[in-house]
């Protein structure tokens, strides 16, 4: 899962077979806190990675971050809710990847190696495996 472009591949015998890219990235993410937030790009992008996680069952809905978006709005956001946006994004991306996976092979599949930068947030894995 890239910033841009989500990237999937079947191997077989350590050799690509089939592959498949989705326009829709990590970057997604960061356009849906924009907007539900009303901060600007890299704002959204640096609560997603360092103050969001990835699934609502990791987040602490005491945990409230400050931003000031001018000289005099200042909007409180709680760790809860943002992850909620996240988790919600996060699981349409792993559906468009599944069904791509299902578009490019009837094959039973062994396992599924998730990599990129997202794959990286707390409790992306338990998103992962629900998906």
């Amino acid at each position: 899962i890239g910033s841009d472009t989500i990237n999937v591949s079947i191997f077989n015998k350590g050799i690509i077979i089939k592959d498949d890219i989705i326009n829709l990235g990590s970057r997604n993410i960061d356009k849906d806190i924009s907007y539900v937030y009303g901060v600007d790009i890299s704002t959204a992008r640096e609560l997603k990675e360092n103050f969001a996680v990835c699934s609502r069952k990791y987040a602490d809905s005491n945990d409230i971050i400050e931003i000031k978006l001018n000289e005099d709005d200042v909007i409180k956001i709680n760790q809860y809710e943002i992850s909620e946006v996240v988790e919600s994004r996060v699981s349409e991306l792993l559906k468009l990847a599944k069904k791509s996976i299902n578009n490019l092979t009837n094959r039973k599949i062994s396992y599924i190696i998730v990599t990129g930068g997202l794959s990286e947030l707390t409790g992306f894995g338990y998103v992962v495996e629900n998906v």
